[in-house]
Formats: structure tokens, sequence, C-alpha cells
């Protein structure tokens, strides 16, 4: 008998109001000027271009180290800084050219680098969290470092840096990678946490029992096992999930839509399914993310089922009722698009789109490597129906890695292509949409053509086929 478990990881919604995050914009015309050109300079194929941009800054303001700061700290209409579109996109030349700049400048005045390393998104998430949420494991470990090195004799800054609290659900970086299974994030966060804080400290009681604003400890947040004993062996707590009757009835509704996610089935049934706990729960975001994210024992949940099994008609029915159910108004005028969902909301759907399973792989990553070209299709219909054409959003949808082999989805659809015509439909699929998204001549899309695995290789690596091969050279996979 199927055993189910169920994380309540994204379940207290709060008004829009505490939501929105004020970023404190600078003024002065020069320093948003050079912000924008710092920040924009990451995505230039060139980094020489970075490198002039972040010489210019300092030249210009080392001896004023606040200007300097604020500088670093200009961002774009999400309150993405340079350090944030470095960390995004996983450069280690790039963040490091970035950390060398703030120290060369602010290494004297260790409060005011810390600002600019926790500055703050319009969702009040840090670079390292972001780092964690996209399980980046290089980039963690440069970002912990580097700050190790700086903090090594100052607990209560290095504990406000690794324990930062983004502000929708009040997750830390370590309760979003123990939520994601992001294991090599989990085992890095501890031990830099550890050798600084001291683990007897209460500063590490406080990290390593750390709770969202849903009250669960990163040790029941877990879903592997293995997160979950390296956590306890590190002193976090277990703590029990209330059993009272609405939790058992979304339990059960969970358990419903998980197996009707595993089978064939049609859109009138799972949409009769979501109209039965809309009307249960009107208005209720808490027992609707409860039963989206629900998981089942091998930590999948329904859009996993859905495009574990090819389900074309589930995939959009649950992407469309989330994009849905996060928006303002309840009943959906037509496709949700990026234009009527709220950025805040965007982030719910994203994280119902790009969850992992314990082994990295996400919805995408499950209908490529089953090869379902009409699932993966309507998925990625689906994702710019609601995102737009949002190069972050489809960033952070097709360059997941997997956690045995850091299979993105391209790595992934190669690793599994053969000689015919369905690999190269699911591979120009890909190149296509991201051709469309990054942009033809792009450094995003060069990354996304020849991302590397943990053994070194590319895409083009994989590729048997010698058409496959001649189509990813056309448009500069190496």
């Amino acid at each position: 008998m199927k055993k189910y478990c169920f994380l309540m990881s994204v379940l207290i919604v709060f008004p829009h109001s505490v939501w929105n995050h004020e970023i404190i914009r600078p003024t002065d015309p020069t320093v948003i000027k050079l912000g924008a050109q710092l920040y924009t300079s990451v995505h230039k194929n060139d980094v020489s271009q970075l490198k002039q941009a972040l010489r210019s800054v300092i030249n210009r303001y080392k001896r004023s180290p606040e200007k300097f700061a604020q500088t670093m700290k200009v961002g774009d209409d999400d309150g993405w800084n340079v350090l944030f579109h470095a960390v995004e996109i996983g450069d280690v030349e790039r963040i490091n050219l970035i950390l060398d700049a703030l120290q060369e400048v602010l290494g004297n005045n260790l409060p005011l680098l810390m600002s600019v390393m926790n500055a703050e998104d319009v969702h009040g998430r840090s670079p390292l969290y972001i780092a964690a949420e996209r399980r980046a494991n290089q980039v963690v470990q440069i970002l912990l470092a580097r700050v190790e090195g700086w903090l090594k004799n100052n607990k209560r800054l290095f504990y406000e840096f690794i324990n930062s609290k983004e502000r929708h659900i009040g997750w830390s970086p370590l309760l979003v990678a123990a939520h994601d299974s992001a294991s090599i994030v989990v085992n890095e966060l501890i031990r830099a946490a550890e050798k600084v804080l001291g683990k007897n400290s209460p500063y590490f009681e406080e990290f390593i029992n750390a709770r969202g604003s849903f009250g669960r400890s990163p040790v029941v947040q877990s879903i592997d096992p293995r997160d979950r004993w390296l956590l306890v062996e590190h002193g976090a707590r277990d703590d029990t999930e209330s059993g009272d009757p609405q939790t058992q009835d979304l339990l059960r509704l969970g358990k419903i839509l998980l197996d009707y996610a595993s089978v064939e089935g049609n859109e009138t049934q799972i949409s009769n399914f979501f109209e039965s706990v809309r009307k249960k729960y009107p208005q209720n975001y808490k027992a609707f993310l409860f039963v989206l994210t629900s998981r089942d024992e091998g930590a999948w949940t329904p859009l996993m089922n859905a495009a574990a099994n090819g389900n074309s008609n589930y995939i959009r029915e649950i992407l469309m009722r989330a994009a849905e159910f996060f928006k303002d108004d309840t009943v959906l005028k037509g496709s949700p698009g990026s234009k009527n969902l709220k950025q805040d909301d965007r982030e719910w759907v994203n994280l119902i789109l790009n969850n992992a399973d314990v082994h990295g792989r996400t919805p995408l990553h499950l209908v490529i490597s089953r090869r379902y070209v009409k699932a993966l299709k309507e998925l990625l219909a689906v994702q710019k129906e609601i995102f737009g054409d949002s190069v972050k959003d489809f960033s952070r949808f097709v360059n997941q890695r997997t956690e045995l082999n850091g299979f993105t989805a391209l790595l992934m659809a190669a690793y599994t292509s053969s000689d015919d015509q369905l690999s190269f439909d699911i591979i120009s699929a890909l190149v296509e949409r991201a051709r469309e998204v990054f942009g033809k001549d792009s450094i995003d899309l060069q990354r996304f053509l020849n991302a590397k695995d943990l053994d070194g290789q590319t895409p083009l690596s994989y590729i048997v086929s010698p058409r496959i091969r001649a189509y990813l050279r056309k448009y500069g996979a190496k």
C-alpha cells in the first residue's frame, strides 16, 4: 500500500500588501546609471565589459564606500543587482570579479560590505537564497567561502547572511535547500554555519531550526532521508504535524489528485476536482496549495506525476488552475498571461512548476527523459502563457539541474536522444523556444546550448544523430 507524504511548504498566504517588499532605491542619477551598467554587463558575451564597468565604479567611488555600496546595490524592476544576475546565470568568473571588487573597496567596512551581500529583491530574497533555490552548488560554495573569510570573527553578521529569509513564507536558504532536496547545498550551509557560528552557539541553534512563516523547521521540511539524517545529526529538531480534521481532509484530497495525475485521464475529471476543492475551501490559498504540493512516497507532486505519465491535459489544467488561483480575481478571464499575473503570484506558480524530486528532477526533466514530445510541447506552451517571454522565469525553468549528474533540460534531452525524428522534435522544441526568449545571439542562449554537466560534457557531446549535431552547431553549440 502506498504511503503519501505531504509538504506544507507553501501554505501560509499573506495579503499582497505584506508580500510587496519595498526596495529603497538611490536618487543619485550617476549611481543609478553606473549600477544599471553593471547588471546589464553581466549578460554580455565578453567578460571584459563587466571588468570595465566594475573598474569604472571602483575608480569613481573608491574614496566614497557608501556611494560604491549604493551603486553595487542598484537593481532592476525585480530588485536584482549585479550580484543577483551573476548568481542567476551561475557564472563563476563573473561572481568572483564582483566579490573581488567588493573586497577591494569595502573590505575594511564589514557592515557596508554585507549590506551588499544581503541585498534583497522585491521578494526579500538574497543572492545566497537564490543560489540555494537554484541548487547552484558551486555558487553556494563560492559565496560561503568568501563570506567565511570576511566574517570569521563576526558571528552576528555571518548569521544574518546565512539565515536571511525571503518574505513570502519566511524561508531561509537552509529551508529552501531542504525542501528541494539540494543535498550538497544543505551540507555546505551546515558546514559553514558550524565553522563560523560554532555548533553549540545560540546562532547555530537558530540557524539549524529556522522556521518559515508556517512554523516548519528544516528537518520537517526535508524530503530526502539523507538530508533529514544530516540535519538531526547536527541538532535539528523533528517537530510533528497537527492532525486536525482539516489537515486530514486535505491529505485525502492530495492523495486523490496524485492518483488522478498518475493515470491517463481527461480534462473534465481534473477540472471537476479543482472546482470541488474551490467550493469546499473558497478563497483558501492554504488549502489549494496543500493539495497542489502533495507528494507521494517518491516525493513526486501531482504535476510531476502528470509529466512522468505524459498527461498533457493534466499538465495544462494543474498549471492554469494555479495561475488562476494566485491572481487577485478569482475567475480566470482568458489565458492568465504574464500581464495578468503579478510578480509576487508568479513565484508561487514557479514553485509548483519547478519543484524537484529527491534526484533534482523537475516536471520538465521528467517529460524529456520519458520522451513525451506532446507533453513537452504542452509544458513549454503553458509556461509561455503564464510567464510570457520573461528571461528570468524561462532560465529558471530550463536550466535547473538534476542532483546526480547536473543535467539541464537540454542535457537531459541530448543524453536520452537517438538518431530519430522524436529526438529531433524534443531538442528542436527546447532550442526554438530558448531562441525566442533569450534572443538569437545572446550569452544566455549560448549558456543554454553549452551547459556542462558534472562530468564536463555539453549537450553536443551526447548527440549521435548527424542531423541534430548540425542543427545545434548552427546556433553555436560546441
